[in-house]
C-alpha cells in the first residue's frame, strides 16, 4: 500500500514537469562496479532515459536493516551519480520514528531522504529544481 502511494505522488509529480517523464516499477539500472546494477523500486525516465531511481521502505518496527540499507544506499548512491542517475529514499513507518540517530548519521552521506510527508510537501519542488 506504502508503494502505492509513492506511485501515485511520483506520477503526479511527473505530470507537472515540462517534457517526456514517466514513472516505470521495478527497474533495474546498470553501473559499472556491479554486475546486475541496482533494482530500485521506481525510476523516472526523461525521454527514456533513466534520472533518478527511488527506493521505498516501511518500517514497522526498529531493527538493523535500516543501519545496513543506509550503509548500502551509500555506495549505491555514488554509483549511480556516476551514471548521471540520482537516488531518492522514501522511508517512513512506526519504526522510522526511532531511526532519527541513524537517519541523522544517513542524510550525512545520502541526502535524498524523505519521509512520506516531506515528499508530499517537497518533492515535486525539489525534483523541478533538479530537472530545470
Amino acid at each position: 500500500m506504502f508503494n502505492q502511494w509513492i506511485r501515485n505522488l511520483l506520477e503526479s509529480i511527473c505530470a507537472h514537469l515540462d517534457g517526456d517523464f514517466e514513472v516505470k516499477p521495478e527497474m533495474r539500472i546498470a553501473y559499472k562496479n556491479s554486475s546486475t546494477g541496482k533494482k530500485v523500486d521506481f525510476a523516472i525516465l526523461h525521454k527514456n532515459k533513466v534520472k533518478l531511481g527511488v527506493e521505498v521502505n516501511f518500517y514497522t518496527t526498529l531493527g538493523s536493516k535500516p543501519t545496513e540499507i543506509k550503509r548500502a544506499y551509500q555506495n549505491v548512491n555514488r554509483e549511480l551519480a556516476k551514471v548521471g542517475v540520482q537516488l531518492v529514499w522514501i522511508t517512513d513507518g512506526a519504526g522510522y520514528l526511532k531511526m532519527r540517530r541513524s537517519l541523522k548519521e544517513a542524510f550525512k552521506v545520502h541526502p535524498n531522504i524523505y519521509n512520506y510527508q516531506l515528499a508530499v510537501s517537497y518533492l515535486k519542488d525539489d525534483l523541478l529544481d533538479y530537472f530545470s
